[in-house]
């Protein structure tokens, strides 16, 4: 599958605060209840400032569905 990259995907969710040639630091916001557009992550750290439920749909069709609290960090290999 070709990267689909989230910020062309979902522009109005996604911001790029930082990015050089080793990383790339993006804030997302969702409302409660929002879906976001299909995209693709690297592998990667995230960080729930606001944590929620959350459903997430992976690539090979599983779907994950936790409760993240606030302040939750995740690390994650590409998928």
């Amino acid at each position: 599958m070709a990267y689909i990259d989230p910020v062309q995907a979902s522009p109005k969710n996604y911001k790029t605060l930082l990015e050089n040639d080793h990383v790339r630091v993006l804030e997302m916001t969702l409302k409660a209840g929002e879906k976001d557009q299909v995209h693709s992550h690297p592998s990667e750290t995230a960080y729930f400032v606001k944590g929620g439920q959350v459903k997430i749909h992976l690539g090979n069709g599983e779907v994950v569905e936790a409760d993240m609290p606030d302040g939750h960090v995740m690390w994650h290999e590409e998928w």
